[in-house]
């Protein structure tokens, strides 16, 4: 997968877990998870 793509992947999941469960209760851990990535990618 290519750094765009990846990045785009990124931004798509963060955008879904801020719209299921809001701002408030956003994590960079549960995007990596949900993404299949470690925290250092992120």
């Amino acid at each position: 997968m290519s750094k765009l793509d990846r990045e785009s992947q990124l931004l798509e999941v963060a955008r879904e877990l801020i719209l299921e469960d809001g701002m408030v209760s956003f994590k960079f851990a549960d995007i990596g998870k949900r993404a299949k990535v470690s925290r250092a990618t992120l």
